[in-house]
C-alpha cells in the first residue's frame, strides 16, 4: 500500500518527532511530506503512532494520511531524479 502523509505542526519538538517517526516508514519528499510503501501490518502500526501524536494537536495543526489504491499507485508520474516505486521503500526490522 502506498501512502502519502503530510502535516503542519507549530511545535518544533512535534515536527522533529513525527519526522523521525516517518523516516522509519518511508522517504521524505519535502519538509512535511512523506511517501511510504507499507504492508497492512506496518500501515496499522504507523496509524497507531500517529494517533498518539494527534492527541496533542492544536486547532491549527494537522496530520493527513492519503492512502493510494493500487491502480492510482501505478499511475504515478515522476520527472527528474529517478524514483523506483516498484519495491517497498523501507522494511522495518
Amino acid at each position: 500500500m502506498d501512502v502519502i502523509i503530510i502535516y503542519t505542526l507549530k511545535s518544533s519538538k512535534k515536527r522533529r518527532a513525527i519526522g523521525k517517526l516517518l523516516l522509519n516508514y518511508g522517504i521524505r519528499m519535502k519538509n512535511s511530506v512523506f511517501y511510504c510503501r507499507l504492508n497492512r501490518k506496518y500501515f496499522k502500526q504507523l496509524e497507531q503512532h500517529l494517533s498518539y501524536i494527534a492527541i496533542e494537536l492544536t486547532k491549527e495543526e494537522f496530520i493527513r494520511i492519503f492512502p493510494l489504491c493500487e491502480n492510482c499507485s501505478r499511475k504515478i508520474s515522476s520527472y527528474g531524479k529517478k524514483f523506483d516505486n516498484s519495491e517497498p521503500v523501507y522494511y522495518l526490522v
